[in-house]
């Protein structure tokens, strides 16, 4: 009777908990995750436009940056010491002194 009904009750409620909890972490998951990837993206494009404007401003000021040097710019993954190479492009006098 009454205790075998509550008992289903409980089970069915359990369930439908479980199963919404589920729902809504996987959606919470997602939204998560696109954000963050969104936020990579933006923080790689910085990267990749510090880069490029690194060259072009080394390249007027030192003239023609050679593989090696294109390899080094390449191989920095952090925007701040990118920001701080292209601040002292117009201190230094050679792509060596700029990047040694």
């Amino acid at each position: 009777g009454k205790l075998v009904g509550r008992r289903e009750g409980k089970a069915e409620g359990i369930a439908e908990g479980t199963a919404r909890g589920k729902a809504e972490g996987k959606a919470e998951g997602k939204a998560e995750g696109k954000a963050e990837g969104k936020a990579e993206g933006r923080a790689e494009g910085g990267l990749e436009e510090g880069r490029k404007l690194l060259i072009r401003l080394g390249e007027r000021r030192f003239g023609a940056a050679g593989s090696g040097i294109h390899s080094q710019i390449s191989s920095i993954d952090d925007l701040s010491r990118i920001e701080s190479l292209i601040e002292r492009v117009l201190d230094v006098s050679s792509w060596p002194e700029l990047l040694g």
